[in-house]
């Protein structure tokens, strides 16, 4: 069974886009590959070490629009939780990881929560303010 990771950006109540660079800035340093032809993802590594599949829509070219990126069985690699803890503090994103006993919802900043919308804060309950990539694994084991 996989795990899967989400992050979505918002602006104003409403799902929005980044561009696709901000991602591949979060992710310096990490060879991105388009997975075989007819697959939408992209496969991650570090160094030669297979780290996760990103699935990031459309986006192929840095001023892409992303409207949110899928992180699918990602290993417990500092380098990788350091680049999702990045992409999360880059702009207005959240974080949703159902893959606990409990849903685990979090920000990078306390100023994304006005610009999610109220009804889905309302049926997530509380949304987690993280400061590091140590802190979002931290509570990813929490949850």
């Amino acid at each position: 069974m996989s795990t899967e990771l989400y992050l979505w950006p918002y602006s104003d109540g409403e799902n929005s886009s980044v561009p696709f660079s901000s991602l591949l800035a979060a992710f310096s340093g990490m060879e991105f590959e388009r997975a075989p032809a007819g697959k939408d993802y992209w496969v991650v590594d570090d160094q030669g070490r297979f780290i996760c599949d990103l699935w990031a829509g459309d986006a192929s070219n840095p001023d892409d629009p992303l409207w949110g990126v899928v992180v699918r069985d990602p290993l417990r690699c500092r380098a990788l939780w350091e680049g999702i803890y990045r992409f999360l503090s880059s702009g207005r994103i959240l974080l949703l990881w159902p893959g606990g006993t409990s849903l685990l919802a979090a920000v990078a900043a306390k100023e994304t929560l006005q610009h999610i919308p109220k009804d889905l804060i309302a049926e997530i309950g509380d949304v987690k303010v993280v400061s590091s990539a140590d802190d979002l694994l931290q509570s990813l084991e929490a949850a």
